[in-house]
């Protein structure tokens, strides 16, 4: 093998080398992104679930006025009715 054969296998080398460094560096840099982008979204949807609490909360307490008003609606026809049976 003389010396111009091993340059070039030393630069096909190179430019391989070269090319995996591009890649790996191009991978890292994807990773990065969707790493960044899944934090956001973790974000939102923490956000969104937080409301969905909130509101459950808030129909809990509409369920309980409901429940208060449907006993006091319901004494005042139990008094009716023995109002109307005596």
């Amino acid at each position: 093998m003389d010396i111009t054969v091993v340059a070039e296998e030393v630069r096909d080398l190179a430019m391989k080398y070269a090319e995996a460094a591009k890649l790996t560096t191009d991978l890292i840099q994807e990773s990065v992104e969707n790493t960044t982008n899944g934090v956001a979204l973790n974000k939102d949807v923490f956000t969104i679930l937080n409301e969905i609490e909130n509101h459950t909360n808030n129909v809990n307490d509409v369920m309980d006025v409901i429940e208060s008003a449907s006993k006091n609606q319901l004494d005042g026809i139990l008094q009716v009715d023995k109002m109307q049976v005596v």
